[in-house]
């Protein structure tokens, strides 16, 4: 493992694991669907640039991205394979768009419009709202969108998709299979005006647990880093096995006995109970570990659990090493991962810290180092 001299904090990426799951979803839904990765918001916090080229490696058709900056990125490193930007795309950026050949989403009719005087060829995804209530048009919409866009004199209709709003939620299937009948109206729309498409509506649930609503493509978004959207999720779906691939490690940079009775961060928020070895981490809010895991999120540090101890500040936390024998600075603490014979889960994380795994995987911050390995 090549970790830069004087890292404090790093992120471990397992790619043997990473291809491993990408191989497994893959096979889930068969050579005949288009195959999506979703690389947006820096790879959910696992390197962009990186994890795009492993995608494309794996046999990936499609990246998807969340801005055009992120698109122009991975230009500039040589991804050919084509992209669609998922979210928004001003139209001051379409020009550049056509010439690095990225697919761009248009979501509403002024933008839809505005594509009747566009100079340039350009590929667009059509974006419709069957019940999320985010982008996309209306069913209201579709009949006038329908006639513009059979009037577009340059525009490539490369897709149409939607996004389901409850898919890893069984309870909730009813909504699904609304959400993705009103999306078969737009396909057929599309048809009746000689447009097709590749449609894609399913990004991870859907795509594992709905095969009927695979479509022409589907969108691998969490589980292409081993982590599933729901506890839901994971349970229909006991016999595909997916390995999370982030793990992230600090190293401890000093320590010190804190006697009975000392508060302990910032406003005193926490009071010693007794006698206490504490050791300094940092690793703070800035650089992703939420405050909200302040006195009740873990650590792993020698293959034992050591409890956050007082307030986490912007660079820095305290853990309490009490009755851990042998630890010394610059040994390795693990936020995320595996340590001597524990792990601690993005799950577990999540839980403490009153969040989703998605939002702890992406709140790493984009500084700390990314070691693939």
């Amino acid at each position: 493992m090549n970790i830069p001299k004087g890292t404090r904090t790093w992120v471990d990426v397992d790619t043997k694991a990473a291809k491993r799951n990408l191989t497994t979803l893959f096979k889930a839904v068969g050579k005949d669907t288009l195959k999506m990765v979703v690389v947006k918001s820096n790879a959910y916090g696992h390197d962009m640039d990186y994890f795009a080229h492993l995608a494309v490696a794996a046999g990936a058709d499609m990246l998807g991205v969340d801005s055009f900056e992120e698109a122009k990125e991975l230009r500039v490193t040589g991804i050919s394979l084509p992209i669609l930007v998922l979210g928004y795309t001003s139209c001051d950026l379409w020009l550049e768009a056509a010439d690095l050949n990225v697919s761009i989403t248009i979501s509403n009719m002024t933008d839809l419009e505005r594509l009747c005087n566009f100079p340039r060829e350009l590929k667009i995804h059509i974006k419709v709202d069957t019940g999320l209530h985010r982008q996309g048009f209306l069913m209201s919409e579709k009949e006038k969108a329908m006639n513009v866009i059979e009037s577009l004199p340059l525009t490539i209709i490369e897709g149409v998709y939607s996004h389901l709003s409850a898919a890893e939620t069984p309870a909730l299937k009813d909504h699904t299979e609304r959400q993705f009948k009103e999306f078969e109206e737009w396909k057929n729309a599309l048809e009746l005006i000689d447009k097709e498409p590749i449609a894609h509506i399913s990004a991870s649930a859907a795509a594992l647990i709905h095969p009927h609503m695979r479509c022409g493509m589907v969108r691998f978004g969490i589980t292409a880093y081993g982590l599933w959207p729901s506890v839901e999720t994971r349970a229909t779906l006991k016999k595909i096995k997916l390995e999370p691939i982030l793990s992230w490690h600090a190293r401890i940079s000093e320590i010190k006995k804190v006697p009975l009775g000392e508060p302990v961060g910032y406003d005193c928020t926490e009071t010693l109970l007794q006698d206490s070895t504490l050791a300094v981490i940092s690793v703070g809010y800035w650089h992703g570990l939420p405050r909200s895991l302040s006195s009740v999120g873990e650590v792993l540090v020698k293959g034992k659990r050591a409890r956050i101890v007082g307030r986490i500040s912007m660079d820095m936390s305290v853990i309490d090493i009490t009755g851990i024998v042998g630890i010394k600075a610059g040994d390795v603490v693990t936020f995320i991962g595996k340590n001597g014979k524990d792990t601690i889960s993005v799950e577990e994380v999540a839980l403490k810290a009153g969040t989703i795994n998605y939002e702890i995987v992406t709140r790493i911050n984009q500084d700390i180092p990314r070691i693939y390995c």
